[in-house]
């Protein structure tokens, strides 16, 4: 095997995390393959949510809450793995934590929303990871999986699986061959994948207007009736909102097959709240990230 790594100084460009390869076979709620191969290929960055971020931090007291629970040490851990035939099969693993004798490894979750995906135990994607991270570790007995549910904390033990484990390998390693190493786009799942993967070959450094050809000004036409079409539908919609609205006055209704009800919104006015807080523009554009996006305006004949 070759030798482990601390996290902080290994390049998660150079292979497929355990977190990650189950978006490869299409079962992760997170991500996709194509959006994988975009943050591999270096066309896109994975951004750490509030949730994550707070998951990562509750990590070391949920791993001590369980290891009172079941009464052994469960140690934090931070070397990734990688698996024993890498570079062959770039696949590594950073487990949360080991118990004792590094018999079993842990992996921490906080679940906050999707619970219901928590009902029978860990979900598909968590089972896959932890497999995953067996394979990394083949003289770890089994894994172990540690939820915070709802202020609950929850274990589960999870065993090699023969059939995962045997097709594991031969799946990461032409995944990447194909993908990765040939530069060929997974197919897109989602209509966020395929401006993803359109975005990922703009140049907007030499974008320029021409005139359209027969083709894209049949689209264009076709588009601009659907988008007048649209217009003309929010437009009722807004009228009889307000309609029923006037009606409700300060009363909730419910119909049959429908309710309608005051809500609150909050909003936040972000410039002003960076003026009062004295915010430097240096700081802000740290922080702005922009995205290229396709607009289409209508316009006189």
């Amino acid at each position: 095997m070759t030798a482990p790594v601390r996290f902080e100084a290994f390049d998660r460009r150079s292979g497929i995390g355990a977190s990650e390869w189950s978006a490869l076979v299409g079962a992760s709620p997170w991500s996709t393959p194509a959006q994988l191969w975009l943050e591999k290929s270096g066309l896109a960055t994975s951004r750490e949510s509030d949730l994550m971020r707070t998951g990562r931090e509750l990590e070391t007291t949920v791993l001590r809450m369980a290891s009172r629970q079941l009464d052994r040490r469960l140690t934090h851990n931070g070397m990734t793995f990688r698996h024993p035939d890498w570079p062959a099969v770039p696949l590594f693993a950073t487990p949360d934590a080991f118990g004792p004798g590094r018999a079993e490894l842990a992996e921490a979750k906080v679940v906050a929303h999707r619970m219901d995906d928590w009902k029978g135990g860990p979900p598909v994607h968590v089972d896959f990871q932890v497999q995953a991270q067996l394979a990394c570790l083949p003289r770890v007995g089994s894994g172990l999986v540690v939820a915070l549910i709802g202020g609950e904390v929850k274990t589960w033990r999870i065993d090699r699986d023969p059939d995962v484990q045997a097709m594991l390998p031969d799946l990461v390693a032409t995944w990447w061959k194909d993908h990765v190493l040939g530069d060929r786009a997974p197919d897109p799942v989602t209509q966020d994948d395929r401006w993803a993967l359109l975005r990922s070959r703009i140049r907007t450094d030499v974008r320029q207007e021409r005139i359209a050809t027969p083709d894209e000004q049949r689209i264009g036409s076709e588009l601009r009736g659907l988008l007048q079409t649209r217009a003309s539908l929010d437009q009722a919609i807004e009228t009889a909102r307000l309609e029923l609205a006037m009606a409700a006055k300060d009363s909730d209704v419910a119909g049959l097959g429908w309710r309608a009800s005051w809500t609150d919104r909050s909003t936040v006015d972000w410039r002003q709240l960076a003026s009062d807080l004295a915010i430097a523009q240096d700081d802000i554009d740290s922080h702005t990230r922009t995205t290229t996006s396709f607009a289409f305006r209508q316009g006189r004949e």
